[in-house]
């Protein structure tokens, strides 16, 4: 062998007047020692795609494309330098930047396997994943209530009916916030516990009977007649209304001047008097009234 002859013996390559050996290989089989780590061609005549090494991890051999390659893949490269354990099989983990500590990281596998909240993404839906399920759920409603102050189902009716989700509304009478407006117009808006705390609406059977007779047994909304003989869940039983709602003020007037005469299905379809006026309230009165002669008839 010359200085001029690569010290491969199959290797037929005719070196240049200006080329060298490097190791004793000629340029071509340099290049594939400093590629791949072997210089040697491969039975077929082919070049090798790698050498033979063993994974400084797992142990199992494989064929390096590279002579610094230490790890067969990428896992193993991971989990060769990571402290992450799975707190369900116990086994070693790769960690990155989204990775939770230790103690609560797991598997897809073995998190996946274990009933509860996770299972029931799986399709199980036994007792044990559907309260798992269920508790999520409840903690996830706690932690938005006490980031935006409102209930998921009170955000969504609010929103369904063109108000702010997040609006602060307080009670007038307690000072807590409100989690349901029927309008945004509400005057006196307070909680159904504190209406219910406050004193009953209680008029006596004489102060009763003089207003109906004041009225002359009239609806002071629609003008027809009352019938002081119906039925108590009868449109035309006589009612007291009061002429400026309770849910207007903060302590409401029960007062004779405050109250007249009216027919049970008016004072019902007027409610507080923000959603019909007196003029349609009478009207759709006079509507049913007649509807209800021409189905006697």
């Amino acid at each position: 062998m010359s200085n001029r002859t690569c010290a491969i013996t199959a290797c037929t390559t005719v070196m240049r007047p200006d080329q060298r050996l490097r190791k004793g290989w000629c340029p071509k089989h340099y290049q594939r020692w400093k590629k791949f780590g072997s210089p040697e061609l491969t039975s077929g005549g082919k070049t090798a795609s790698g050498h033979q090494t063993t994974c400084a991890y797992c142990g199992q051999g494989f064929i390096a494309k590279s002579s610094l390659a230490k790890y067969c893949s990428t896992q193993c490269r991971g989990l060769s330098t990571s402290d992450l354990t799975c707190y369900i099989c116990g086994e070693r983990m790769m960690k990155s930047r989204t990775s939770k500590p230790q103690g609560e990281a797991a598997h897809d596998k073995c998190r996946l396997s274990q009933h509860g909240a996770n299972g029931y993404y799986r399709g199980c839906r036994c007792a044990v994943c559907t309260a798992g399920k269920t508790e999520q759920m409840r903690e996830y409603a706690a932690s938005r209530r006490e980031r935006d102050g409102i209930s998921l189902s009170g955000a969504y009716r609010r929103k369904v009916r063109g108000l702010d989700p997040f609006a602060t509304v307080a009670c007038v009478v307690c000072g807590d916030p409100l989690k349901y407006l029927r309008t945004e117009s509400t005057p006196n808006p307070m909680h159904g516990r504190c209406k219910r705390e406050a004193p009953a609406f209680y008029v006596p059977s004489s102060v009763r009977l003089s207003i109906f007779e004041r009225d002359d047994w009239t609806c002071q909304v629609c003008m027809a007649p009352v019938d002081r003989s119906a039925h108590y869940l009868n449109d035309w039983y006589p009612t007291l209304d009061h002429v400026v709602p309770q849910s207007h003020m903060l302590i409401p007037d029960h007062s004779e001047g405050n109250l007249r005469t009216a027919c049970r299905y008016c004072n019902c379809l007027r409610g507080d008097g923000t959603a019909l006026t007196d003029a349609e309230v009478a009207i759709r009165a006079r509507e049913r009234r007649q509807i209800k002669q021409e189905v006697a008839v």
